[in-house]
């Protein structure tokens, strides 16, 4: 079970309203001894284009 990871970064193509989507879909997330995020790729996350025209009537 995922829990929240917040992330601030939001040039990673994983940042999703301040988390991140690997976590969400229980993906391996790498954190540097430095508290860095190796598993960064810049981007925007595809959970953005999803969401763009969204009714929430619809959900």
């Amino acid at each position: 079970m995922a829990i929240n990871m917040l992330c601030m970064n939001s040039d990673c193509k994983y940042y999703w309203e301040d988390m991140c989507t690997r976590n969400v879909n229980e993906e391996k997330i790498v954190i540097s001894p430095h508290g860095c995020c190796e598993t960064f790729e810049e981007g925007i996350s595809e959970w953005y284009e999803k969401s763009e025209g969204c009714n929430a009537e619809e959900l």
